[in-house]
Parts: structure tokens; C-alpha cells; sequence
């Protein structure tokens, strides 16, 4: 290469112009030799008060950027050797190698780290990753490097091939190498087989549960019965010490907890009920005296550290140890071993209607379940593939639509092709209703959204497939007494009414999640209330088409053959049972949507919720934001989407007052009380269906009744300041609102009203 191509292509690398002649890369050029280029040096220039005044010229929804700007320029803008950008270099400025993971420690020390441990592994349940939790203790860290496949072998100590040799009557070498190590080595294997079980269902990584083990083999191989096996060895050891005291009691203590723990998830199968119950009770039994005993630690900060992110398999930058309490570990253990027992009552069904019921109640618990939990039901919900190992999909899929309509039994011996179909596509449609409540509920929500459409789809080949000449005989014509008809299409309502109880769902979560603004409050209550009319008169064609049904039979009239065999009178009373707390259920909702919808629109009109845009607003409007609020209905046949004029004469509040709005928020309100209060006060021996579910829907109706007593306070309190929309400006300095959740039912969240005097 020439001087002055040379000088060319450093002049180039300054001026950044990447240019380059064609014969610098040609393989006839004899001299293409690497160009030592001279490094450059930056020069940097203050830009902060120019930032600063530039940033302000910008308005709200504005983006400054330069053309030639790509992607590549904002990694590159990574702080280079920086730790927060590299876990490598945490190892570098850790201590950790001097602590020594062989010698004996104090008993008290010993409590403390199984305690400090527990209460890490819990925060793993709980979606943090195994390196900011159980990973960060060096003895976790020696065990798992000198594991060679053997348990002997995942020894402490930081020679590998050699295990330490100990006296083991010396207690604190014991409590070392007998008690740490077998809590430790059981801890590994429980939280190992919950891994792999959360990675076979569907549970959501990094996102419920972090499954990264970076490369640690965290004794997969081994089976169960050879930890319990060496746990009884160090029991059997620690109680052989002639210095009996209450701190080796409670070391031995907790290595029962871990006992328990293992033996839970080794018979964690239909089975074997009574071992898993045991096993968990076992765990409660203990956690009492684990608490008391707690008192008896003694910190050894040493055995934990940041620096082990900077020894694994890493490529992602270090997170933040996690710093949770003992309480709190205990606190979520408990939560772990009663929600481990709860799910095992759906063993128990009567008819799977109960089971749906009580997933339903299930995944709307506060808190909310843990994933280890939620997966385990899925898992004993369809166990071999049959509904907790007794009921095949597609007779729970007849017995669903047979509690809700009560059709012919006929009706389910039908062979034919295009009702085979059918049967496919609900029997998938109706399985996901259970496998989408076990996940947490923004997942929910947004799954409802892609099963909305499926059931949509069904519904229109359901209705095709009733409409054949085939199937007229399952669903007869019935002449009212009033001369008016109704035809029954047993499975089109059924697909209808889950239908409209997603669309419920997807709708009401949404006020739990806190999605929507509180200016967005008036819009989606009046479609709440919209489709909760759609389900209150479907279900009341449903009472319809079975009074008519059992009336004609029992009057003998000849206008209608029924098919053979008829229900018998023991399913028109279960079925007229359920459909009759469906609809006071549902009446509930509706009256409060309506309560909720004039107290959104007094504070609207009183100036206190401004609207959603205003004119000053020139990258949305109303309509706009209507389609966008309301797209996941947007394509579904039935029911149809209402125009947004139908929802714009609701924004209209000319004709009306503060006060008026009031008034009829708080008639609304307690008439939605006297509802909810004979959901209380209901015979159990009418709630059909609610059986199953138990505490959690009383929880539910007493919920309900709360959020009906919220909201007449509110709306009270609201009355008292005799708001105007006149004084628009002042009241929206005065009246301070918040959304509260706590105590409230997770569907109606109350609107906390205060006064600023």
C-alpha cells in the first residue's frame, strides 16, 4: 500500500468516512498488509446545560433523533468493564475465597444459614432467579462443584476429590458436614424436581419462575430415596452427640422440614394422597416451633455472596441478592404447604361443573397463588388425561353442557361426522378454560383475549351443526302458553354463555389489573354492563326453554315429541338451581356496573375525572380511543360491538346534575346490597355447584357485599360537599380520589373519596 493510500485511509478513519478504494482488498495487490491506524483521541465536550435547554423545546409525544442514528450506536453507548455491565467482574472484587466451607461453625451460625436459606428458596418460588437467591451461599456453591454424580461427592470444601476429614463427635464439625450439608443437598434435590416439573407445564420463564441453573447440575440424577436415605444417616448422627442442646434440636428440626418437603414432591400423584397430605401437614406442624427457634441464630455473613454470579455460566448482567426476612419465608412456605393441600379437594368432584368453579374461584385468590401451586392443579386436573384420573375430557365436556341446559341424554349419542368435529374443537376449547385460570392473571387476561376468538368459532360451526335436519330433534320448538316460540339449541347455548363469561372476564379484570385510567372507568363499565345484559337474558331464555320444557311434559300435551329418554326431574332441579344463582350473581354485577356508571359520570360532570382526550390532545380522539379500548371484541359475531355513537349519547350529561347522578348511584347501590347479601345468606344446599370452592366464594359474596357498602360511602361523602358542575376548577383541587383493592371484590374496586378542606 502506497504512503499516500495510507495517509488516505487515516485521514478517512478521523473524519469518519467509510470508504475504502477497490483495490485494497484485491488479491492481486502484493502488499495488502494490515494498517496500524494511530488511536484517536476523544475529545469530549460538555453538552449538559445545551441538553438541557434543547430538551425543552420538545413537546409531550416528540422524539429527537439524528438520521444517521441505528441501534448498533446504543450498544455500543455500554459501559465497557463497568460491573453492572459484566457478572464476570463481580468475582474480581469479591473476598469469598477466604472463607473456608470445611471447618466446624458455631450451632447458632449453622440455623442461621438454613434459615437465611429458606427464605431465599421461597423468593425463588416466587419468580426471582436461583442467582440472587439459594446460588449466592458458598456452601450451596462447593456442594454443586464438587458434585461428581455420587451425593458423596458434593461435599464442602474446595478440594474437589477429597472430601474434609472430620471428627464427627466434634458438634460443630457435625453441624457442618451432617446438618448443613444434608439440609443443603435435600433443599438442591426439592428445588429440582419443582423445576422440572414448572419446565413440563406451562408456566411462563422469567416471567413466574426463573429455571436457569447456569450449568449447575443440581443432583438430577439422584434419586430421592438416596437423599432422605443420607438425611437419616445425619440425624441418626446428631442425636447420637452427647452435647444434647436446644440449638442441635432445632438444626434437626429443620432437617425434618426437608424431609417432609421431599416426601411431599416424591408422591406428589393420585396414589399417593395420603403420603402428600401427611407430608405437608407434617410441614405445618413444624413451622411453629421453626419460628420460635428462629430467636436461637446467630449471622454468618460470610457464607453468602454476590462474587458466586461471577463463577457461573452467566452471559446476562449480575441482578441484585435478594433480602427477604424469615418471616416472609415462612410466611410463603405456609402459603406453599395449604395451597399444596387446598388443590387436592378437586380429588373430591361431583360433577366437573364444581371443578371449573372452584379453578374460577382459585385464580382469582389474593395474593395470588404460587406458580408451583397453580402448575401442580393443572397437573392433578388432568392427570393420565382424563379430569383428575376419572373422567375423560369429552364426558366432562357432555356434563358441563347437561348442567347448564339440561338437553336430552340423547343428545350425547349422536355419531356423526360433523358432531365429531364438534366435540374436537370444544373438548380443546373447553380444557383451556382450566388451563388458562393457573396462570397469573395479566397472562390471563391476555389469553382470554386469543380464547375469545376460539370460542367465537366454535359457536359459529355449533350453530351450523344444529341448524343440519339431524339434529332438530334435540332441539324441539316450544310453544309458550303466550303463543310465543323459543327453540332450545342446547349447545349453542352452552358455547354462548361461556362465551359471554370470558368476555366478562376479560373485561373485568381489567379494573383489578388497574389497566384502564380512571377516565376510562365510564367506557368499559357501560360495556361491562352491556354484556352483562346479554348474559342475564340468556340465561333467562335458558329458565325459559326448562320451564316450558318440564311444563309441556308434565301437561302431557301432544304438540312436541320429545326425544327418548327425557331428563329426569333430579337434572330440571339442578339445573334450574344453578341457573338461578347464575343470574342473582350476574343481577349483582349488573347493578353495580350501573352504580359505578352515575358516580363516573357526577364526577365527570362535577369536573373531578376529566375526559379522555381533550382538544389539545391532536393524536387521538375519542372514537379513536373507543376502538382501541374495545379491540378485543371487535371481531366477534355475537354480541355485536355497539357503534360508538350508541356510547357517545352516554358522554351527553347536559340534561343532568351532580346531585341527580348521586341520588341514583346510591338507589343502585343498595339494591346491588340486598342482592349480595342473599348470596350470603344462601341455602347451601342450593349452591349447586359452588360446593367446591367453599371459603373462597363466601370470601367472594362477602367481598361483593363490602365493594356495595364501599361505594355507598363514597357516594355519600361525595353528596355531602353539594358538588356543582359550575365549580368544576375548585372541586378538582378539593376532592382527592384513590383506587382501592384491599378487602374490595377483585371485579368492583372501590373509589376512596377525601376531602382537602
Amino acid at each position: 500500500m502506497t504512503e499516500e493510500t495510507n495517509r488516505e485511509a487515516v485521514q478517512n478513519r478521523e473524519t469518519g468516512d467509510l470508504q475504502v478504494s477497490q483495490n485494497t482488498f484485491s488479491s492481486d495487490n502484493h502488499y495488502n498488509q494490515p494498517v496500524k491506524l494511530r488511536p484517536l483521541a476523544p475529545t469530549y465536550v460538555d453538552v449538559t446545560e445545551l441538553f438541557i435547554s434543547e430538551s425543552t423545546k420538545l413537546k409531550v409525544g416528540e422524539l429527537a433523533m439524528h438520521e444517521n442514528f441505528q441501534l448498533a450506536n446504543a450498544i455500543n453507548a455500554l459501559e465497557v468493564m463497568d460491573i453492572k455491565m459484566d457478572t464476570g467482574l463481580i468475582d474480581m472484587n469479591s473476598n469469598d475465597y477466604a472463607f473456608d466451607t470445611a471447618i466446624g461453625r458455631k450451632l447458632s451460625e449453622i440455623i442461621w444459614v438454613m434459615d437465611k436459606l429458606l427464605a431465599l428458596e421461597m423468593a425463588w418460588f416466587t419468580g426471582s432467579t436461583l442467582t440472587q437467591t439459594i446460588f449466592t451461599c458458598i456452601y450451596v456453591e462447593q456442594a454443586l462443584i464438587n458434585f461428581e454424580g455420587l451425593i458423596e461427592t458434593a461435599h464442602f470444601g474446595r478440594h474437589v476429590h477429597d472430601a474434609p476429614k472430620f471428627d464427627e463427635t466434634d458438634i460443630r464439625l457435625a453441624a457442618v458436614h451432617f446438618g448443613l450439608r444434608s439440609y443443603i443437598l435435600s433443599m438442591i434435590k426439592f428445588c429440582e424436581i419443582c423445576r422440572i416439573r414448572l419446565q413440563q407445564s406451562d408456566i411462563k420463564e422469567d416471567e413466574d419462575v426463573s429455571t436457569h441453573t447456569y450449568s449447575l447440575d443440581m443432583l438430577q440424577l439422584v434419586p430421592i430415596s438416596s437423599i432422605l436415605e443420607f438425611t437419616n444417616r445425619c440425624i441418626d448422627c446428631l442425636k447420637s452427640l452427647h452435647e444434647q442442646n436446644d440449638e442441635l434440636n432445632a438444626i434437626i428440626e429443620r432437617i425434618e422440614l426437608r424431609q417432609a418437603l421431599l416426601l411431599a414432591v416424591e408422591h406428589n400423584n393420585l396414589e399417593s394422597f395420603t403420603v402428600l397430605k401427611d407430608s405437608y401437614h407434617r410441614v405445618l406442624d413444624l413451622i411453629p416451633n421453626l419460628k420460635k427457634t428462629h430467636a436461637l441464630c446467630k449471622p454468618l455473613l460470610a457464607a453468602f455472596s454476590v462474587g458466586v454470579q461471577g463463577r457461573l455460566e452467566c452471559i446476562m448482567p449480575p441482578w441484585p441478592v435478594v433480602d427477604r426476612t424469615y418471616d416472609w419465608g415462612i410466611y410463603v412456605l405456609t402459603r406453599l404447604a395449604n395451597g399444596m393441600l387446598d388443590i387436592q379437594r378437586i380429588r373430591g368432584f361431583e360433577n366437573v361443573a364444581q371443578v371449573l368453579v372452584y379453578f374460577d374461584s382459585f385464580s382469582f385468590r389474593q395474593p395470588t397463588e404460587l406458580p408451583f401451586v397453580r402448575m401442580s392443579l393443572l397437573a392433578l386436573f388432568l392427570s393420565s388425561s382424563k379430569i383428575v384420573g376419572k373422567v375423560s375430557v369429552r364426558d366432562a365436556f357432555f356434563d358441563d353442557v347437561k348442567d347448564l341446559c339440561c338437553p336430552s341424554p340423547s343428545l350425547f349419542e349422536v355419531s356423526n361426522q360433523k358432531f365429531e368435529q364438534f366435540i374436537t374443537k370444544a373438548e380443546i376449547c373447553y380444557t383451556n378454560l382450566f388451563s388458562l385460570r393457573c396462570q397469573n392473571k395479566s397472562r390471563y387476561r391476555q389469553s382470554l383475549c386469543r380464547a375469545l376468538l376460539d370460542w367465537d368459532s366454535l359457536q359459529v360451526y355449533c350453530e351450523n351443526l344444529e341448524s343440519s335436519p339431524s339434529m332438530h330433534k334435540f332441539s324441539p320448538i316450544l310453544t309458550g302458553f303466550g303463543g310465543g316460540q323459543v327453540q332450545a339449541l342446547p349447545l349453542s347455548s352452552w358455547v354462548y354463555f361461556r362465551k359471554l363469561e370470558i368476555m366478562i372476564n376479560i373485561i373485568f379484570l381489567g379494573f383489578e389489573l388497574d389497566i384502564y385510567r380512571l377516565e376510562e372507568w365510564k367506557l368499559m363499565l357501560w360495556y361491562g354492563d352491556y354484556v352483562l345484559g346479554k348474559i342475564n337474558g340468556h340465561l333467562q331464555r335458558l329458565q325459559k326453554i326448562l320451564d316450558l320444557t318440564v311444563r309441556l311434559q308434565n301437561m302431557d300435551r301432544g304438540t312436541i315429541k320429545f326425544p327418548q329418554p327425557s331428563p329426569s326431574t333430579a337434572d330440571y332441579n339442578r339445573t334450574s338451581n344453578w341457573l338461578h344463582l347464575l343470574r342473582t350473581r350476574f343481577s349483582v354485577f349488573k347493578e353495580l356496573c350501573h352504580a359505578y356508571i352515575c358516580l363516573v359520570a357526577a364526577l365527570s360532570l362535577a369536573g373531578i375525572i376529566q375526559n379522555v382526550t381533550s382538544s389539545a390532545e391532536k393524536y387521538s380522539t375519542p372514537e379513536l380511543l373507543y376502538k382501541l379500548r374495545l379491540k378485543p371484541f371487535s371481531t366477534i359475531g355475537a354480541p355485536e360491538l355497539p357503534q360508538y355513537l350508541t356510547y357517545a349519547d352516554l358522554l351527553n350529561l347536559d340534561e343532568w346534575d351532580v346531585d341527580s347522578l348521586l341520588d341514583n348511584a346510591s338507589t343502585l347501590a343498595s339494591a346491588a346490597r340486598k342482592q349480595a347479601d342473599q348470596l350470603v345468606a344462601m341455602n347451601p344446599e342450593l349452591q349447586v355447584n359452588w360446593l367446591l370452592a367453599g371459603n373462597d366464594i363466601n370470601k367472594e359474596h362477602q367481598d361483593l357485599v363490602r365493594s356495595c357498602i364501599g361505594l355507598s360511602i363514597a357516594i355519600s361523602v361525595l353528596k355531602n360537599e353539594k358538588l356543582t358542575a359550575q365549580n368544576a376548577q375548585q372541586n378538582q383541587r378539593r376532592v382527592k380520589l384513590k383506587i382501592s383493592h384491599e378487602r374490595f371484590h377483585h371485579f368492583f374496586p372501590i373509589l376512596m373519596v377525601s376531602i382537602d378542606k
